[in-house]
């Protein structure tokens, strides 16, 4: 005996995945909620939630949630930075090379050039302030130019003598110190960790002079003492 096929109306199943095609919406609106509404911040990181472009809260590391689709999270990297001024931002940069150098002359106090480079460290600890106070892609100029202006300002209150041999910790110290207070006095975020004076030499073009004149030096030191 055959089997008796039955056919099933096409406008049967246009009204059947039609019925079906609310509950998939709202299936897909509720996955995405749930995806948006959940945050994973890494160790080294903290994140500000913003609601509505207002800063609400700031988290640490682990899983977290937030309004979907309201709150908006931004990680911001809490990892301590090197940088190697005045040329290199870039934990594997090195100092350029002789060739460069003039830009990092500074003058000291007694009118003498000298050339510095330092290394700072730095890292964000306040995540509102610094996501308020700077732009992302601001963050370099800003530091490295306050940087630059602060250790210029500092070797100027120091002579040659003082900034080649004995003050150079000295030096540090209070360009670290006035450096903080600079990024502190627009609620930066920021903290400088650490500030190290690298080399500091008399410029290559005056270097033999400059030597010339410490042996001299020297030498008489030598004959008065004997």
């Amino acid at each position: 005996m055959a089997k008796q096929r039955v056919e099933i109306p096409v406008e049967d199943v246009r009204q059947g995945v039609l019925s079906l095609f609310p509950m998939a919406v709202l299936l897909l609106a509720a996955v995405a909620c749930v995806w948006d509404s959940a945050f994973t911040v890494a160790p080294h990181e903290k994140a500000v939630v913003f609601r509505l472009g207002k800063p609400q809260e700031s988290v640490g590391p682990g899983l977290h949630f937030k309004v979907p689709f309201v709150d908006k999270a931004v990680i911001v990297d809490t990892i301590e930075n090197e940088w190697k001024l005045p040329f290199s931002i870039s934990p594997e940069g090195n100092f350029r090379s002789s060739e460069h150098e003039e830009e990092s002359v500074m003058l000291t106090a007694d009118l003498n050039a000298a050339v510095v480079e330092w290394t700072i460290q730095w890292k964000v600890v306040e995540p509102e302030k610094f996501l308020l106070a700077i732009d992302k892609d601001a963050v370099a100029p800003v530091i490295r130019s306050l940087a630059r202006g602060v250790m210029q300002q500092t070797i100027g209150d120091y002579s040659i003598d003082e900034v080649l041999t004995a003050k150079r910790t000295e030096v540090g110290n209070k360009a670290r110190e006035a450096l903080q207070e600079a990024l502190k006095s627009f609620d930066s975020g920021i903290a400088i960790t650490g500030l190290q004076m690298q080399r500091v030499t008399p410029p290559g073009m005056v270097k033999p002079a400059f030597d010339e004149v410490n042996a001299s030096v020297q030498k008489r030191d030598q004959l008065i003492l004997s």
